[in-house]
């Protein structure tokens, strides 16, 4: 389980990262707000990655990183499925309201 972060600067492979999700980030995504959320906020979510590969020297590719989660225990592991779940969601709303505001 990972996550792809874009970045036009992406770490060595085989870096150590340390990721915050925290709650908010989802009224961020739905309000489209500029502010950050904080990330000590309670029920963040916090995990250990590595960078296992990079698109770097790819063209064709969004220029990026793909992190590993490591260490995640099972109901970290769930939140975060919780979360993936949630933002695809968001996302497939935000599609089909565009679509209908295309027509």
């Amino acid at each position: 389980m990972g996550i792809f972060v874009a970045t036009e600067q992406p770490l060595e492979l085989g870096s150590l990262v340390n990721l915050s999700f925290p709650p908010k980030i989802l009224d961020n995504m739905a309000d489209a707000s500029d502010e950050k959320p904080e990330t000590d906020a309670p029920g963040t979510i916090r995990v250990e990655g590595e960078v296992m590969w990079t698109t770097q020297n790819q063209e064709y590719s969004t220029p990026g990183m793909g992190i590993q989660f490591r260490n995640v225990d099972t109901i970290t592991r769930s939140r975060i499925m919780d979360l993936i779940v949630t933002i695809a969601y968001l996302d497939l709303a935000s599609e089909t309201s565009k679509s209908k505001n295309d027509d």
